[in-house]
């Protein structure tokens, strides 16, 4: 290897400009989010993947080895039931120390490929920088350091100086700014008691809110609630006609505010020396001076402003659930670091807590946090068993189907391949268009060439979150006899799938929606690795390792007997494993369940 471009996470940051690699040299992108080591398009991650348990238990371990070194204010449970750090823990985990832990590893590997000469990417002009954020160059130094190749890196020595100096009271400022932020909410009426509150994050959730909600209401006679907690409130309001609703930061006090803002005072002052005192201790010696400096200085982050943040969230629950008085709190994340303070004080008050999966639940998790609770309601097996590992010892898990599909009308067999030019029917992610900055191809846009190849027709379908869809609209002006671009709103999801032959996607609940209607599936992942989901690995679909293989996979999807007679003997299977029951009987069951645990003493 001759140079190694150490960068940031390619779905946060744009990569290294291709005109700068040569023919020897290599991209090492970073993680930003844990579960990134999973599946990041990367030749230093081949190994990464099945690290991810252990480091994620190194990281656990850590943080609550920490606990000791810390302040009061960050530990002490008596208020609450639970302390700030029992939330803080979680966002280190996904942000911070799964992170780091995960970057240390891609050092090591990186090291061993022995490069001549070594570039740290980062992004000295973003506020990301200054704040301590990124950690490229301490990660290009260790590879600089284990191999003893030069370093060049984008900020100057002056500008790094000036960094270490003004982090923490940078971070300070950002806090400051967020409690300043939340002085301006509008005001909303005091909520009524209910039996049942529901915490919704985004309006994807609102189907399976008010399917639920208005379930419990009409079936079971509940008085239910939602409560809206982004992090703001959206202009609409998450509503559902006929059930009540409120947002987590109406219940803001000025006394909140108050307290807030005297605790990042006082966080930003003590940082140094909380610095100085981690610095010695022996807990994290083994990451080394570059990664160790690195975990210092991202827990002092935390403490001026994820501690703040979540007394903040404390005193709002505190105040909510003392006005609601629920019998059961209901909400559709694994973790969130607004709603995990409901979660915590709910266990504490005795009331019921129940968690209902809502998407794609798969081994992504392998990286994440999942709260304590009471009850997770999941669609099949497969949830359970990616869920079990990090789930509480008491946490109870019960399969139910999903409520969205309780509509649904399950075809017995395959659709059968139209006489005419058959449709491809592509959903995309809002990573997707990220994540194909790291690869050799756009593999849309190679789709589109093999539709055209083969006689077929493309339709693009963006996700409701994929804010820039331009790429797309230019190659359905590009290739106007194959490809269509259906924007947000003009069509329905239903109607395009029940149009399509095949759809493809990189990772999408659309995937399971096309094997309940019998349509063909095709996974596709430019630089191989493992499925984000294993649709292809559990027999619903077929997968495409690279762009070469796209026309292939497609024409055997289309006319090859074996391969659909093989995807025909599984789906069964993996209707059942995957999506659980599909007899119309999912949200009564849901409904069911939340209400007896409203009788729970």
């Amino acid at each position: 290897m001759n140079k190694l471009f150490v960068t940031n996470s390619a779905l946060a940051y744009p990569p290294p400009p291709r005109d700068m690699l040569g023919p020897n040299d290599a991209v090492l992108p970073l993680v930003e989010r844990f579960e990134e080591a999973l599946f990041m398009p990367s030749p230093f991650y081949a190994d990464l993947h099945d690290e991810v348990p252990a480091m994620r238990a190194e990281a656990l371990d850590l943080l609550a080895d920490l606990a000791d070194e810390l302040p009061a204010a960050a530990t002490d449970d008596a208020a609450w039931g639970h302390s700030s750090w029992d939330v803080v823990r979680g966002v280190l985990l996904k942000f911070s120390i799964g992170p780091l832990l995960a970057n240390a590893r891609l050092a090591q590997a990186a090291a061993l490929e022995d490069p001549a000469e070594l570039v740290g990417w980062e992004f000295p002009r973003q506020s990301s920088w200054w704040s301590g954020r990124q950690m490229v160059d301490a990660v290009a130094r260790e590879i600089a350091d284990r191999t003893g190749a030069p370093l060049t890196l984008r900020a100057s020595r002056h500008q790094r100086a000036l960094r270490a100096l003004s982090v923490q009271w940078a971070t300070g400022a950002l806090a400051s700014r967020y409690f300043r932020s939340r002085a301006d909410l509008p005001p909303s009426p005091e909520p009524a008691p209910c039996d049942v509150l529901f915490a919704n994050v985004g309006p994807t959730l609102l189907p399976l809110f008010g399917r639920i909600g208005e379930r419990l209401r009409d079936q079971h006679g509940l008085a239910v609630m939602g409560v809206e907690v982004p992090v703001a409130p959206s202009d609409t309001g998450l509503t559902v006609d006929g059930l009540a609703h409120t947002h987590l930061y109406a219940q803001t006090t000025p006394a909140m505010l108050t307290a807030a803002r005297r605790e990042v005072r006082s966080a930003t002052l003590g940082a140094g020396g909380l610095a100085r005192r981690l610095r010695w201790s022996r807990r994290i010696s083994h990451l080394g001076p570059e990664l160790g400096e690195v975990f210092v200085r991202r827990v002092a982050q935390a403490l001026i402003h994820l501690v703040p943040v979540a007394a903040y969230h404390a005193r709002l629950w505190e105040r909510l659930l003392d006005a609601t008085r629920p019998r059961v709190l209901v909400t559709f994340n694994s973790f969130n670091e607004a709603i995990a303070p409901g979660v915590l004080q709910a266990r504490h008050r005795g009331i019921p807590t129940v968690c209902c999966q809502h998407g794609i639940w798969g081994p992504l998790f392998r990286a994440a946090s999942l709260l304590p609770y009471d009850d997770v309601v999941v669609f099949g097996e497969y949830a359970r068993e990616i869920l079990s590992p990090i789930a509480h010892e008491r946490t109870r898990f019960t399969m139910t189907g999903h409520s969205d599909y309780d509509d649904a009308h399950v075809q017995p067999d395959l659709a059968p391949v139209p006489d005419g030019p058959p449709m491809v029917l592509v959903t995309t992610q809002p990573i997707g268009q990220r994540l194909m900055l790291g690869e050799p191809c756009s593999w849309v846009e190679k789709l589109a060439q093999a539709c055209a190849e083969l006689g077929a027709r493309m339709v693009i379908k963006p996700h409701p979150h994929e804010a820039d869809t331009s790429s797309w609209q230019a190659l359905a002006l590009r290739i106007p006899d194959t490809v269509t671009f259906v924007p947000h709103g003009e069509r329905p999801l239903s109607e395009l799938m029940d149009e399509c032959t095949v759809l493809a996607t990189r990772f999408s609940t659309t995937a399971m929606e096309a094997n309940l209607l019998g349509k063909l599936v095709l996974t596709v992942y430019p630089t191989g690795g493992r499925e984000q989901y294993p649709f292809a690995g559990d027999g619903a679909a077929l997968k495409a390792s690279s762009c070469d293989e796209l026309v292939p996979c497609l024409r055997a999807l289309l006319t090859d007997a074996a391969t659909r007679e093989r995807i025909a003997a599984s789906r069964p299977d993996f209707i059942r494993r995957h999506i659980g029951p599909v007899d119309g009987g999912a949200t009564e069951r849901i409904a069911a369940l939340i209400a007896d645990r409203t009788s729970t003493p």
